[in-house]
């Protein structure tokens, strides 16, 4: 890491050339060979998706994304300006080479509302899931507002395909969160050009994962909404990469160091904690590659290349940059701002963590009881699918969503489609499917049942059924259920004839039970990963540990305060949120992942200093005092940073970024305070020296790792530096600097010993 640090340091020029012509061309090849954004649903082996490859083999009539256009006519459907009018609208849409087949309330296949004003017409595309053309479905919803404008007559585009069309692409909410981490930063270094530095190394990191994740999408499904998501993480894990490196670097400038040397150690002290933040946000991001779901893959692999680009950006282009920096990087100074980055003097942070080591029990329960009554909600957490109608009122679906709502009922938005693998020559099937028929009219939560379609062969057959409750609903998800299990197995006995549950719902329905059921192993298998690769860096068995735990906590306190917000509505009104309902069930998942990696981040920060303190000094208590210390502020501007970019997307429309927004701002900011500030070192001092308990025979299994660098006592500067041999194990007495005894710090009244 020295040597890389030292070599971008001296081939600047070459260095920056290199990544401004890989960003051009990343650039262009992810907007001249980059594919499309897809929504894929699909959930290989479930009920609902077999049912959906049935009717593209045998009844392809019936397969294919639906979508739902809802009209309002002063005038009435039936005033024949207006039939007229929608009409040739309707004409339009079937005359697409994406549409297979329109129904309309003028074919009398669809109804009208009671009161004559509400029109519902299903337009059936060709396509499902990610083979729907995204851009063909937004030219729909167009033309339906630019008919809209006619006075007396409103036209909206609904359905899952339609609202997911609608999806705002990542750009302004970043901007905005941009500025306020350039706002931190510059109180934070007290310099405008230590600010800016990490800005701008952040933005070219994203820019180049930004770009493959747009060539990404020639092999790989990417879900709508994972740009925004990809964006969001790697904005904020980009900024603070940066900001601890040019935080080490200010520090060995500070010392007395020259630029070159100071880029040397920043690279080899904190470049290395950001490699292995990196990697573990990495490691957690593809962990949900276990979750065998196609839509996940997607979107774990364009966080990861994100997040991979902006490593590689603080680990190269910054140090490049800082050698265009050098002693100048703290130019353009702001009074009264400016702070000193070389070791010295007792700050706040020390005079914090002596305090919390003086009480550690009372510090443990009462981040504690902070955490678990966050978490709390948690318990009572319902996933479903996404609401279709929770979008804000500028977007067509949720204008339509609520249409259909007042004409119809719920249940319209969301009708189940049943499909039956029939013989028409044999009677007792005709008469089964009769019984079934009849049976689902009589079933609880039914609206309406459609008479059974036939395909041309009579092997397949289609019942459309309407809920009474909304698609998202526990209710529909429940009749569902009794569907599959009580009221058609109890109509069709003894006929053999399969029948299988689907359309858009019960596909939600399935990918909920399927993401829940592998819940279990995605998570352990992210936490033992996460704690083995912890296990090699600090070379203890506690310290992983605690790491995980303490994870699981702050991420527990985020579900918590989602539940609350989302599901429950407290506090709605703040940031948006006109409809609550059930959690999408894919967000539980991807927050997990997500807040995993990024809670590591601050626990290899911190311990990476505390380690470092403890190598040098072999005091538990006074490393736990320094490496606080030196990270506390830093950490804290860290976490401003990702809180005010994770922030920034809560104001935006979309519902389910809302939800990413807020966990994620919710998390991070639980973690660097109470979890990083109070828990870790309370916990820290309570164990002593048993943090670093590491058997012999795991010492000799492991290899040896180390995030500090192994020649601080050459390269530190600082009093009591204890030089590691070559194969970085711990030194032997003999081979201690000929320097003064460093100082212990005796915890009870904080007094140096």
């Amino acid at each position: 890491m020295s040597q890389l640090g030292r070599w971008c340091y001296r081939n600047r020029r070459r260095v920056v050339a290199l990544w401004s012509v890989g960003l051009v061309v990343l650039a262009l090849g992810g907007t001249m060979a980059g594919g499309a954004f897809q929504n894929d649903f699909r959930i290989a082996g479930s009920e609902a998706q077999t049912s959906f490859e049935l009717l593209a083999e045998r009844f392809p009539e019936f397969y294919g994304d639906p979508l739902s256009v809802a009209f309002h006519a002063d005038a009435g459907v039936m005033d024949p300006s207006i039939r007229t009018t929608m009409e040739e609208f309707f004409a339009e849409i079937e005359g697409f080479d994406g549409v297979r087949q329109v129904s309309t309330p003028y074919d009398g296949v669809v109804p009208i509302s009671a009161d004559g004003t509400i029109g519902l017409a299903q337009v059936q595309l060709r396509a499902f899931g990610p083979e729907v053309d995204v851009g063909f479905v937004r030219h729909i919803i167009d033309r339906a507002d630019v008919l809209s404008e006619r006075p007396g007559l409103t036209i909206n585009v609904g359905g899952a395909t339609a609202m997911f069309a609608e999806m705002e692409p990542p750009g302004e909410r970043e901007g905005a969160g941009v500025l306020v981490a350039l706002v931190i930063l510059i109180v934070t270094f007290g310099s405008i050009v230590a600010a800016g530095l990490p800005i701008v190394v952040a933005i070219c990191g994203l820019g180049a994962g930004m770009a493959l994740v747009l060539l990404s999408t020639r092999v790989l499904e990417v879900f709508t909404f994972a740009p925004a998501m990809a964006a969001m993480i790697g904005l904020g894990v980009g900024i603070d990469y940066a900001l601890f490196i040019v935080t080490r670097y200010r520090q060995g400038l500070h010392e007395g160091r020259d630029p070159e040397d100071a880029v040397a150690l920043a690279l080899d002290t904190s470049g290395r904690a950001v490699i292995f933040a990196g990697a573990t946000v990495v490691i957690s991001l593809l962990g949900m590659l276990l979750m065998g779901v196609s839509m996940v893959v997607g979107m774990a692999t364009s966080a990861a290349l994100v997040v991979t680009c902006t490593v590689l950006a603080a680990l190269t282009l910054l140090p490049a940059a800082l050698g265009f920096a050098g002693r100048a990087i703290d130019r353009l100074s702001i009074p009264g701002l400016h702070h000193n980055e070389a070791r010295g003097g007792v700050t706040f942070w020390h005079r914090w963590s002596r305090q919390v080591q003086r009480r550690p029990w009372a510090a443990v329960a009462v981040s504690l009881t902070i955490l678990l009554a966050l978490a709390w909600p948690a318990l009572d957490i319902e996933l479903g699918g996404p609401q279709f109608g929770a979008g804000p009122e500028t977007h067509s679906s949720r204008r339509a969503y609520d249409l259909v709502t007042e004409g119809f009922g719920e249940g319209f938005n969301g009708p189940l489609v049943l499909v039956a693998e029939t013989d028409s020559t044999q009677p007792s099937q005709r008469g089964a499917l009769n019984r079934l028929v009849d049976a689902l009219g009589r079933t609880e939560g039914v609206v309406a049942v459609a008479p059974p379609m036939t395909n041309a062969a009579g092997d397949t057959a289609v019942i459309t059924l309407i809920p009474q409750s909304a698609p998202h609903t526990e209710a529909t998800r429940q009749l569902v259920h009794r569907l599959r299990d009580d009221v058609i197995p109890a109509a069709t006995a003894g006929s053999g004839m399969a029948v299988g549950v689907s359309g858009v719902t019960a596909l939600f329905v399935d990918m909920a039970e399927r993401l829940n059921s592998r819940l279990p192993l995605f998570m352990g298998t992210v936490i033992v990963l996460s704690f083995l690769l912890l296990l090699v860096v600090f070379r203890s068995v506690l310290v992983p540990l605690k790491a995980a735990i303490m994870n699981v906590l702050s991420i527990g306190a985020a579900y918590g305060v989602v539940v609350a917000v989302f599901q429950w509505g407290w506090g709605k009104d703040l940031i948006g949120i006109e409809r609550t309902g059930p959690i999408m069930a894919f967000i539980p998942m991807m927050l997990f992942a997500i807040l995993f990696g990024l809670s590591m981040d601050y626990e290899v920060f911190l311990l990476s200093r505390v380690r470092e303190e403890y190598d040098r000094t072999g005091d538990n208590a006074r490393s736990v005092v320094d490496g606080l210390a030196a990270t506390a502020r830093v950490i804290t501007a860290a976490a401003a940073i990702m809180v005010t970019i994770f922030l920034s997307f809560v104001l935006g429309d979309d519902p389910i970024v809302k939800t990413f927004g807020l966990g994620l701002a919710v998390a991070v900011f639980v973690d660097a305070t109470v979890v990083r500030m109070i828990l870790v070192p309370a916990t820290m001092e309570l164990l002593g020296n048993a943090n670093w308990w590491f058997p012999a025979w795991l010492d000799r299994l492991v290899p040896r790792v180390r995030l500090e660098s192994h020649a601080l006592g050459e390269t530190g500067g600082s009093g009591g530096a204890r030089v590691a041999p070559a194969d970085g194990a711990p030194a032997a007495p003999d081979e201690r600097a000929p320097v003064a005894p460093a100082a212990r710090v005796d915890p009870n009244d904080g007094a140096p010993v």
